[in-house]
């Protein structure tokens, strides 16, 4: 590819809108402690969704360099995200799951973590970030090329189990929904209801 096509690539507004969502994330998840569990799972929620929608978006591209991307979040960095997301989310943390990360179904539950699932793609896209900040247009490319793979094969995978199990914690899990989900419902004054049961006063 020539440089004005690398550029194109590069500087594409997907590309840009996803490094900023990308971003905000991973500052988030930095930060996982200075936040209260239910706006932490709301604020992730709200993130996750963007950051799949904006991954989804990223355009294919053809890798530039033979040798493998620089890699800038280190095992300690992971374990710092990890931990934070841990502590926020206490017990609920772990969950079991009949299906794996490329949803296979699996003979009996497997445990899963959150946190991990969360500190994983935080190690993804921080290292695209990083790359993609240095201005340099050929390894901005290849931070593309991989990230994109990684939304496919790695990252997207977790993203979306995250989401399927937060979203249980935040609207279904707990008692105060389950009795107000089982719970049955005062219908009289809903506008249908009233349209019924004038219409049956007519027959």
């Amino acid at each position: 590819m020539s440089n004005p096509e690398i550029a194109k690539i590069v500087y594409a507004s997907n590309v840009i809108e996803f490094a900023t969502v990308a971003n905000e994330y991973c500052q988030f998840v930095e930060q996982a402690t200075s936040f209260e569990k239910e706006q932490f799972i709301d604020k992730s929620l709200k993130l996750l969704v963007l950051m799949y929608l904006k991954g989804s978006l990223l355009p294919d591209t053809e890798k530039l360099h033979d040798e493998p991307n620089e890699k800038f979040v280190t095992e300690y960095d992971w374990t710092f995200v990890r931990n934070g997301i841990q502590t926020i989310l206490g017990d609920e943390d772990i969950y079991f799951d009949n299906y794996d990360l490329e949803m296979n179904e699996l003979p009996e539950p497997a445990s899963y973590s959150i946190s991990e699932h969360m500190a994983d793609i935080y190690q993804d896209v921080k290292d695209f970030i990083e790359l993609y900040k240095l201005g340099n247009d050929t390894l901005s490319n290849d931070a593309i090329f991989d990230c994109k793979v990684n939304f496919k094969h790695y990252w997207g995978p977790r993203l979306l189990h995250a989401i399927r199990i937060l979203h249980h914690i935040a609207y279904i899990k707990g008692p105060e929904n389950d009795t107000r989900i089982s719970t049955q419902r005062n219908t009289d004054n809903w506008f249908i209801s009233k349209a019924q049961k004038d219409f049956q006063r007519k027959k």
